[in-house]
């Protein structure tokens, strides 16, 4: 650029005028201004030779456009005009470009982008003259620049079979571009290992998940070349899918070093090699008034396929253009020509010899004789398709990557040092501020920083400054605008220059994802810890019931020999308490399997008169007091339901239980009848189940009202001075509470102090069906028919525990059951004889060989093996089946009972009809 470049800069707006040519003076040029068009026509005519270049803006107020200003300049003179405008859209540019095509900068573009213009457009117009000059010599320099041009330009064309990981095609490009022979490329990791460090992690998890959602994608990256030197790759990826999956990668890498180190200075260096390019391809002509060509020079032949001889005195200008506004085209060069205009810059499509379209930039100057008559034209045609194409793909890659930017799913922004340029749509949301708040003077980069994240951030522009290398990407949280904390990862590029970096960020809301991250842990340690507990009382279970399977065992033996009436006292006293000390094992681990979630509801088909008869045995076995028992069941009721009998025996057995325990003299009653909406249940919309309500009432000393409220929480037990020391857990009444509602239902009471307590329940279950209820009529007449007898058996028994080995012994032996004894599976395995033992009991934890082993080796050795019963204090939720799996053919839970064993015996078919 030559000192004291003098720039005319029309615009309307005085601040935006007055702002722009103090920026412009700054950088060396002499600026004149004007706000009106007519006041820029009349100085450029009378000051043309002064003046280097006019910047103009489109828009000039009033109706007023920069392009209608700068047709009436370009009429009289010939001046390169830059526009200015706050325009984007497609149609505004190509009309601008259609008048000058020397540059078309968007306002808000910045004095660095204006600069660079100008001088672009300065260099191009001064190529223009030197080529309109010196034509032989420009189109030698040009044909050589566009050949280097051509070279330098080359793309990689490459095809990636992702089923087999190999690379299927390379072009022969990549020797020169990045000095690998095509055979080098094997498979993705070739790929992957050379690409630059900082690049590498985010490139290829980016790759990977567009490729996995089959989205086409384009990115630019560093490469690391043969040389050991890295080059910026600008790759456009195409994805293949076939049933959901992909397949196959192909796209195009080109090397866009240049434009990353040095932009600016390549933009101006390829516009002006485009303008050299294209005089390679122009040919000078002459017609007559008429428009026939007189005269047309060699290089026609290469441009539009004709000879010159076969256009001299054949055909006219016109007939060259495409037929659909072949009249317009004649008349808009002629109305030209007539007034003595020259035509300068014409764009306009021309028909090729092989019928192919091409586009042509035309220029041309009538000749008069000496009285003033048209006599020929002069001009030239510049092919200029490949321009027009590279300015078609520069609009839409443009347009394509500003969509991209604007819709990106994260925030992006540009940092020139600690100052916005450029925020997205997505930045402006997820931060509450205005594209406008963002990039404004105003805007402090601080605002949007925690203490946290402040930190942080200057740690990292401090590590910029020194030169260090920093992650790209980072955790931190920033403050919204309404002030909400909300925590983000950030991935940044530092695009280095002389001056000020720039910092290319991109921001995304992983608040929602930290806080799952965060409730995963959480889950973690309550799961961690229910295991813990749930082993904790499985060992607890299974270390209290092994001394208590053989304390019971004895109390049971001593009570059937002759005592002593205070010596009976004394058995049926322990017997009582090592009962209870049995139920509290069994109530802690009910509640933890409900509260581990463990508990399973199974349904089966029952009588609920049978159940009413079985609580009633229970009633009489645990009732020791003056008072009566009344169970009624209304005739409502189905008589036999489906729903789990064990969990409805359990509840029910629980609130027997207690109505006896706390009341001294009158009854207990049970009653079952349907439930009523008036007690807030939801009627069943199902005509096969029905919802059932059954009353549990006692005439004891009743609750008050300050105990009830508590009452079904666990651990709690009503503080009462009237009862007497009565022993429980406080777990009874919540366990019920959580069955019931299992099992669809809910639970009250309704209590005076002294006058008793009403406890009630729902649930909900099926009317069985008839099928069913046959079955277990039959299976009942079967039953009641049949009678079954204990024959003596010959027993192995294999226990560790010297108490419980007695013990057992002593029971089955005064049953009439001969019994062979074996501390471990070891000495069980060498004791066993084929058809010697009509059963064998096995513990199942033993020392030196534990039980299931023993019983799979048993198992393995001898083909007639007779039942196999584990033995084990291990009382959780699943215990038996786990351990039936494993080989056991029935599993009875320590302490041993006779009913237990004779319950085995029966259900094994051991027995003597």
């Amino acid at each position: 650029m030559k000192k004291n470049t003098t720039i005319l800069l029309v615009e309307d707006e005085e601040i935006t005028a007055h702002m722009q040519s103090k920026q412009l003076e700054k950088k060396g040029y002499t600026v004149k201004h004007f706000l009106t068009g007519e006041e820029a026509i009349e100085f450029t005519l009378k000051n043309r030779a002064s003046l280097d270049l006019i910047l103009i803006d489109i828009d000039l107020g009033d109706g007023v456009y920069g392009t209608d200003v700068a047709k009436q300049i370009l009429k009289k003179t010939d001046i390169p005009i830059v526009f200015l405008s706050g325009h984007t859209s497609g149609e505004m540019v190509e009309k601008a470009e259609k008048i000058s095509a020397y540059g078309y900068i968007i306002k808000n573009a910045g004095i660095a982008v204006i600069d660079a213009s100008i001088k672009m457009a300065l260099k191009l117009f001064d190529a223009k003259k030197e080529a309109e000059e010196n034509k032989k010599k420009l189109l030698a320099e040009s044909e050589k620049k566009y050949r280097k041009l051509t070279e330098n330009t080359e793309t990689i064309l490459w095809e990636f079979d992702i089923l087999s990981d190999k690379w299927t095609h390379v072009s022969p490009q990549v020797k020169r571009i990045l000095g690998y022979e095509p055979e080098e490329w094997t498979n993705l990791e070739f790929w992957t290992k050379h690409l630059h460090p900082d690049d590498r992690e985010w490139a290829v998890k980016y790759c990977a998940e567009c490729t996995q959602k089959g989205e086409d994608h384009i990115f630019e990256y560093r490469f690391r070349k043969k040389s050991g030197k890295y080059a910026w790759l600008h790759d456009e990826v195409k994805v293949e899918m076939k049933k959901g999956k992909p397949v196959k990668m192909w796209g195009a890498m080109l090397d866009i070093t240049e434009k990353k180190e040095a932009e600016l200075a390549l933009m101006k260096s390829n516009i002006l090699n485009e303008q050299v390019s294209e005089q390679s391809r122009t040919f000078t002509w002459e017609t007559n008034s008429e428009g026939v060509y007189t005269f047309v020079t060699p290089v026609v032949e290469k441009v539009l396929g004709y000879h010159p001889d076969e256009l001299i005195g054949k055909k006219t200008v016109w007939e060259l253009h495409p037929e659909k506004g072949r009249e317009k085209f004649k008349k808009e060069i002629f109305e030209n020509f007539k007034t003595s205009k020259k035509i300068s810059g014409l764009e306009n499509p021309m028909i090729t010899k092989e019928g192919k379209t091409i586009w042509i930039e035309s220029s041309g100057i009538p000749v008069f004789d000496n009285e003033g008559n048209i006599i020929k034209h002069r001009g030239s045609d510049t092919d200029i398709t490949e321009r027009k194409k590279a300015e078609e793909a520069l609009r839409s890659s443009e347009q394509k990557y500003r969509t991209l930017l604007e819709n990106a799913f994260d925030g992006i922004y540009l940092l020139e040092g600690r100052k916005y340029i450029y925020a997205n749509k997505q930045f402006c949301r997820l931060t509450g501020y205005t594209y406008e708040e963002v990039i404004s003077n105003d805007f402090d980069f601080s605002q949007l920083l925690t203490e946290e994240s402040k930190e942080l951030v200057e740690h990292r522009y401090s590590s910029i400054e020194k030169g260090e290398n920093i992650p790209n990407v980072y955790e931190s949280n920033i403050k919204t605008k309404s002030g909400r904390i909300i925590d983000v990862e950030i991935s940044t590029t530092i695009i280095k220059r002389k001056k000020q970096p720039f910092v290319l960020g991109i921001i995304r809301d992983i608040t929602k994802h930290k806080q799952a991250q965060k409730l995963e842990r959480e889950i973690l340690v309550a799961k961690k810890a229910a295991e813990f507990k749930q082993k904790f009382l499985a060992n607890m279970s299974h270390e209290i019931r092994t001394p208590l399977s053989g304390m019971l065992g004895f109390i049971d033996l001593l009570a059937d020999t002759n005592l002593e009436q205070d010596q009976k006292l004394f058995v049926d006293s322990l017997r009582h308490s090592g009962e209870n000390l049995k139920e509290i094992i069994n109530l802690i681990l009910d509640y933890s399997k409900i509260e581990s979630g463990k508990i399973t509801l199974k349904n089966e088909t029952f009588s609920l008169k049978y159940l009413f008869e079985n609580l009633a045995g229970l009633f009489y076995s645990i009732c020791h007091k003056n008072i009566k028992l009344n169970t009624s069941i209304s005739s409502k009721l189905p008589e036999y339901i489906v729903t789990d009998r064990q969990r409805l025996y359990q509840v029910l057995s629980n609130l027997v239980s207690n109505a006896v325990k706390f009341t001294e003299k009158g009854e207990v009653s049970i009653k079952a009848k349907p439930a009523t909406t008036g007690e807030q249940l939801k009627k069943s919309s199902d005509n096969n189940s029905v919802i059932i309500k059954i009353e549990v009432k006692d005439t004891g000393i009743g609750i008050k009202p300050e105990g009830i409220k508590d009452l079904f929480k666990p651990f709690s037990q009503v503080d009462n001075s009237e009862v007497r020391n009565i022993e429980g857990t406080g777990l009874g009444l919540s366990i019920c509470k959580e069955l019931v509602n299992m099992l669809g239902g809910e639970i009250d009471v309704k209590s005076k102090p002294g006058e008793g307590s009403n406890f009630w329940f729902t649930f909900k279950a099926e009317i069985a069906e008839k099928s069913k209820i046959d079955q277990i009529k039959q299976n009942r007449q079967k039953e009641s028919k049949k009678t079954n007898t204990i024959p003596s058996l010959n027993v192995l028994l294999v226990d560790d525990r010297k108490v419980n080995l007695t013990v057992t012994n002593l029971m089955l032996k005064s049953n009439g059951h001969n019994v062979d004894l074996a501390e471990n599976g070891e000495e069980a395995i060498k004791k066993f004889r084929p058809g010697k033992y009509d059963i064998i009991l096995m513990d199942i934890q033993m020392p030196v060989m534990d039980g299931v082993t023993a019983t799979k080796e048993l198992k393995k050795k001898h083909k007639d093996i007779p039942p196999i019963i584990g033995l084990s204090a291990h009382a959780m939720e699943g215990d038996r089946e786990k351990y039936m799996q494993r080989g056991m053919d029935e599993y009875i839970i320590k302490p041993i009972k006779d009913e237990d064993f004779e319950k085995v015996v029966i259900k094994l078919g051991l027995t003597e009809s």
